[in-house]
């Protein structure tokens, strides 16, 4: 199965490592990829923000799947070009990405569809903007929508940390670390985001005449009346993805194939009966900026190490951003997975390294003392 990967980061190497781990042989190309990526196939020097560009590309190469990383090429048409192309493509067209590319759209959207959210305004003061106060959570749905059917399938909920520092101190970043699933969100909690938030959207899509054909991650707020959605994102969340790669029990390049070709089958996905976790490992001055260049010491940890911003040079890796290198792992539980991650930290290190060991301590303490996701955070 001849796949392009749409992106460079550590979502990006986290999808690949997955699909390359398929019961049938794949030929990966990424673009633009990066020196990781080029470790497990190809790469295609593409500006994904021109369709015509990756669209050129498909015609030549005939690829059997192409699977978008990061919105921009999916705001920017990619999706549709490649479908005009009868390729498939897992990623929504230029439509429906609006969802994320246009707060406004997304906003509207909630509102017609009676998708509890927010009461909104647009506005151009950031000060006069409203707030939820409550939990924030990550749910992946794979989307598999058009005029004469429309499908889905629940992905675990994840939990993300902004901030740059334990404890959430510090300035937001894209994310140190995430994960998943939640060890206090009851199969009850589940079914009332399924019931409130994703059958309204999937419905609503398909009243408003939207296809879909990739996956929506749902930013979720659990305010003192239920869960409420924040926004649309019309990709995998990063570093959710690499959370949601560890549990999958699944052969990923059929999964997004079947979603790409309208095949999806509504189901439960078949999941590890685990905790997974994946840690950041950040640059120094991120995110204010990032030290490039630096050596990594990258030894033998025993959990899946993923790049998100590293180069190779005369056989030595080195910082290429701010979010240089996640681990990850998965375990019977959520105390057993950090575990794992602070026994592989020392394996991997460099001057100026930042690192958040709390990622998942107030969830399991939280869960430890009994409490739901009802009770105060």
């Amino acid at each position: 199965m001849k796949i392009l990967l749409l992106g460079s980061g550590g979502r990006e190497h986290a999808l690949a490592l997955k699909l390359k781990a398929s019961a049938r042989p794949v030929d990966l190309v990424s673009a633009p990829g990066s020196d990781a990526l080029g470790e497990l196939g190809g790469r295609a020097a593409l500006d994904l923000e021109d369709p015509a560009s990756v669209a050129a590309w498909c015609a030549a190469n005939r690829p059997d799947l192409v699977v978008a990383g990061p919105e921009v090429p999916l705001v920017a048409g990619v999706g549709d070009a490649v479908r005009a192309l009868d390729i498939p493509c897992f990623g929504h067209d230029a439509a429906t990405a609006r969802l994320e590319g246009s707060k406004a759209f997304a906003k509207a959207f909630m509102e017609r569809h009676a998708i509890p959210c927010a009461a909104s305004h647009t506005i151009t003061d950031l000060a006069a903007g409203e707030a939820l106060v409550g939990m924030e959570l990550s749910l992946h749905v794979l989307v598999d929508v058009d005029a004469e059917h429309a499908a889905y399938a629940l992905l675990p909920a994840c939990q993300d940390h902004k901030r740059i520092f334990d404890g959430d101190q510090g300035p937001n970043t894209g994310g140190m670390g995430a994960f998943g699933p939640l060890p206090f969100l009851r199969a009850g909690d589940i079914e009332l985001m399924r019931t409130t938030l994703v059958e309204p959207t999937v419905r609503g899509l398909q009243r408003d005449g939207l296809e879909a054909r990739g996956v929506l991650f749902l930013g979720v707020m659990w305010t003192a009346s239920g869960p409420e959605l924040l926004e649309y994102n019309v990709r995998f969340g990063d570093p959710e993805t690499q959370v949601l790669m560890q549990l999958l029990d699944e052969d990923l390049a059929d999964l997004l194939l079947e979603v790409a070709e309208g095949r999806l089958v509504p189901r439960d996905l078949k999941l590890k009966p685990h905790t997974a976790i994946a840690v950041v490992l950040a640059a120094e001055d991120y995110p204010e900026g990032a030290k490039k260049g630096v050596p990594i010491a990258l030894r033998s940890p025993a959990v899946t190490v993923i790049h998100a911003g590293t180069r190779k040079q005369d056989g030595q890796w080195l910082t290429n951003g701010g979010r240089v290198l996640n681990l990850a792992t998965s375990a019977p539980d959520l105390a057993a997975a950090r575990a794992a991650i602070e026994a592989a930290l020392p394996q991997v290190d460099w001057p100026g390294r930042q690192v958040r060991r709390d990622i998942g301590l107030k969830a399991l303490r939280h869960a430890q003392a009994g409490r739901t996701v009802q009770d105060p955070w």
